[in-house]
């Protein structure tokens, strides 16, 4: 495995945890020598990529990595698309919204609007959305190909549980096709306990699913009438976004 190589597996293990992680807990989870990795971490703090806490000693992520995430959103169509949207949509449930993105075979949140609400949620950023937990990532799964479900829905079967898999597969394949027939995905305390989203899809100028749009609220707060608004004003939302990065794809 070559520095750069290592580097990146770094990079990619801090962004999964804010509060930072210690030398030797990144050591056990790279199984990368102490020493080495060391010399590897100085030099991305040298170059900011990666800042240490004087206090805790531990590693983050640094600014560097947020210039570069402001330079991927201004190049991302569906992150630009969506951005006008946000602040209505947000407006008008009074909760919490954000958009995820299909980058490769993984989800991320690519576009966010906080709620101004007492408890509200926030979702960060390039964040990643596991198909088989977050409504957000379920409602850009169920229409993509056949095979590619099946396999990425494997994958985290397997990277998640020991033993038999089969049920928690037929599980998330029923909730595919339930997505597909609804036209929209819910989570309910399946990654927060009291805690909602609901997602409707967000199609390209071919009709092509590649991004959804979520709103995220308290349960008690997504229940009866007010699901029922929420998920309106998500599928008229959903609709303005797909018509601009229609425009804006097809432009030349």
């Amino acid at each position: 495995m070559n520095a750069l190589d290592r580097s990146l597996r770094v990079i990619d293990l801090l962004s999964r945890y804010p509060n930072g992680r210690g030398l030797v807990r990144i050591s056990a989870e790279l199984s990368t020598p102490p020493p080495s990795l060391h010399r590897l971490l100085r030099v991305l703090v040298d170059h900011d990529v990666v800042q240490q806490d004087q206090d805790t000693r531990y590693y983050k992520l640094g600014p560097v990595v947020l210039r570069w995430a402001r330079a991927f959103l201004r190049h991302d169509a569906i992150a630009q698309s969506a951005a006008p949207f946000l602040e209505t949509l947000r407006s008008r449930v009074h909760e919490s919204v954000f958009v995820t993105e299909l980058h490769g075979d993984d989800a991320y949140v690519v576009a966010t609007s906080e709620s101004q609400g007492m408890i509200r949620f926030y979702m960060g950023l390039g964040q990643r959305m596991p198909y088989l937990h977050a409504a957000s990532a379920r409602a850009i799964l169920a229409f993509q190909g056949e095979e590619r479900v099946l396999q990425l829905i494997r994958r985290e079967v397997a990277a998640q549980t020991v033993g038999a898999t089969s049920h928690l597969e037929e599980e998330a394949l029923r909730r595919v096709d339930q997505v597909r027939v609804s036209g929209y995905a819910v989570s309910q305390d399946e990654i927060d306990f009291g805690v909602t989203t609901i997602a409707v899809p967000i199609r390209d100028s071919s009709s092509v699913v590649r991004a959804s749009l979520s709103v995220v609220a308290p349960s008690q707060r997504l229940a009866g009438a007010r699901r029922r608004t929420a998920l309106q004003a998500l599928v008229d939302s959903s609709r303005s976004i797909s018509a601009a990065l229609g425009e804006q794809l097809i432009a030349p």
